[in-house]
């Protein structure tokens, strides 16, 4: 568990699995205009095999967490990939819009940053975002991020076609 002054993460659990459909189903129409499971989640046992598919992996392989404001969930943070031998390392995270403009993703970042560095060498932390996600750029930008990538006609989101950017913060 990591206490910050401004929210606390736990381990992804799918025991989180009500409360954060709850959520899924206040943000839904904001959170898939760029996440691609959100369309997938629509109820109580779908948002539990979202969460499955993302806990259960070994440390050194994979890390989500469930973040927490005010004793309400509030997104998720995850550490998609840990790749020792490319010395990178993949995060991803959705926050409520409430809890945006707060620095928790910032913050997530910087300590993921410094612990995955120490724990299995890694110089490179990627941020994936689709090009209409304005604000997970900005997220990128303010974490130290350079755009290294741009994968032409990644998916369709919300009925448009999306390019995928991809950032590079040096740890």
């Amino acid at each position: 568990m990591i206490n910050h002054d401004k929210f606390t993460l736990t381990p992804l659990s799918v025991g989180h699995a009500q409360a954060m459909f709850e959520v899924v189903q206040q943000e839904r129409e904001y959170l898939s205009r760029y996440l691609y499971w959100v369309d997938e989640v629509k109820d109580v046992d779908t948002m539990t095999r979202y969460i499955q598919q993302r806990v259960g992996f070994p440390e050194n392989v994979a890390r989500w967490y469930t973040i927490w404001v005010d004793d309400k969930i509030a997104g998720v943070f995850g550490i998609r990939t840990i790749d020792e031998h490319r010395s990178s390392s993949e995060v991803a995270y959705w926050l409520t819009r409430e809890a945006q403009g707060h620095n928790i993703t910032c913050i997530c970042i910087e300590q993921a940053k410094a612990q995955l560095k120490q724990e299995h060498g890694i110089r490179t932390l990627e941020i994936h975002c689709l090009q209409d996600n304005a604000a997970s750029q900005h997220i990128a930008k303010k974490c130290g991020g350079q755009l290294k990538k741009i994968s032409p006609s990644y998916c369709i989101q919300d009925g448009v076609e999306q390019n995928l950017l991809i950032y590079h913060l040096s740890t």
